[in-house]
């Protein structure tokens, strides 16, 4: 089941993956970090000292959860696996 959801996340997102990351000068301690696969806006991750919480944009875990029938923390595990080791990959 993993590689159909890898083959179906690189042929949506086939561009190499970026990650923009900012914080606010008068928030110093919140961190913004936006994952962007060419034009189009995959997920933000926003940290800061008590957690941290993502925001899905064209990349959602429902996607997944609708295709390959997981639940939606399994389908949210597996997407951020996916960008991880996609930016691991990148790297090499």
């Amino acid at each position: 089941m993993k590689d159909y959801i890898n083959i179906f996340l690189d042929k949506r997102f086939p561009l190499k993956i970026e990650v923009i990351e900012k914080s606010h000068p008068s928030t110093q301690s919140l961190v913004m970090r936006l994952y962007k696969s060419g034009n189009k806006r995959l997920f933000v991750k926003v940290s800061s000292q008590k957690g941290y919480f993502y925001n899905y944009h064209d990349l959602t875990p429902k996607q997944l959860t609708m295709f390959f029938e997981l639940s939606y923390s399994d389908a949210e595990k597996k997407l951020i696996d996916w960008v991880h080791n996609r930016l691991e990959k990148q790297l090499q």
